[in-house]
C-alpha cells in the first residue's frame, strides 16, 4: 500500500513540474514583459522567443506583433 502511495506521489510531482514548465513559466515570463512594455520600458528588447505552436506560442506571437506595432506607432508620433 505504501509503494502505491509513493508511485502516485511521484506521478503527481512529475505532472506538476510539467505543468509549471509548459504553461506557468512561459505565461509568467510573458506577463512580466507585458508589464514592462505597458510602462514604456523594454520597447527595444528582442522579441519573446516562441518555442511552441500551441496556445501559449500563439499568444507569444501576438504579443510580439503588438509590441512591434506599438514601437512603430511611437516612432511615428515622435517624428
Amino acid at each position: 500500500m505504501v509503494s502505491l502511495t509513493v508511485v502516485f506521489a511521484l506521478i503527481f510531482i512529475a505532472l506538476n513540474l510539467m505543468l509549471w514548465y509548459m504553461v506557468i513559466r512561459p505565461v509568467t515570463q510573458l506577463s512580466k514583459i507585458a508589464d514592462h512594455v505597458s510602462q514604456g520600458e523594454n520597447m527595444d528588447a528582442p522579441d519573446f522567443e516562441v518555442t511552441s505552436s500551441d496556445e501559449i506560442g500563439v499568444l507569444t506571437q501576438s504579443f510580439n506583433r503588438m509590441k512591434k506595432s506599438l514601437v512603430q506607432a511611437m516612432t511615428m508620433l515622435e517624428a
